[in-house]
Parts: structure tokens; sequence; C-alpha cells
């Protein structure tokens, strides 16, 4: 093949990567379009006591959480303190006994 058709065969493959370009973002627009809809917001169709009664669920669930982690606080500190007085105690014990066998 000459120059001439390496060049030709090249904007031959250009124009059709364009063309294969161009198809695919439109497929995307139209796929965009589809599945997002308009891009207008829509109201949500909730009755004034389904509204109350979410809130209601959501202040519930936010109390109980709430004692959860109360709950889960108390736990960890409550063991962090055994530990220390376990711990003391070990060193008390430590201590008294090298003091006595060296002395």
């Amino acid at each position: 093949m000459s120059f001439a058709g390496h060049v030709s065969d090249m904007i031959r493959r250009s124009k059709e990567s364009r063309n294969t370009l161009d198809r695919l973002r439109e497929r995307t627009r139209e796929a965009r379009k589809r599945y997002i809809g308009t891009g207008e917001p829509k109201e949500p169709e909730i009755t004034l006591e389904e509204l109350l009664r979410i809130e209601r669920l959501l202040k519930e669930r936010e109390a109980q959480e709430q004692r959860y982690r109360i709950r889960v606080t108390i736990l960890i500190i409550s063991v962090s303190v055994i530990i220390i007085l376990l711990s003391i105690e070990i060193l008390k014990t430590y201590l008294f006994h090298t003091t006595v066998c060296a002395g």
C-alpha cells in the first residue's frame, strides 16, 4: 500500500470513529432521558398522616439509637474500670511479693 493508501485508510478510520462516537452519544442522551425523565422534580404523593407517622418513627428510632449508644458507653467504661482495678491489684500484689521476698 502506498503512502496515499495509508493516509486515506487513516482518514476513513477517523471518520468511522467519529460516527461511532456520535451514535454512542445519541444513545446515551436517549437513555438519560428515558431513565431520568425530563429532569423536573416531582412532588412526592404523601399524605399528612403518612408524613406524621414517618416523623414519629424517625424520632422513635433516634431515641432507640441514643439508648443503645449510652448502654455501649457504660459497658466500655465499666470494662475499662474493671481492667484498671485488676491491673492495680496485680501490680500491688507483685510489688508486695517482691519487697517481702527481697527484704
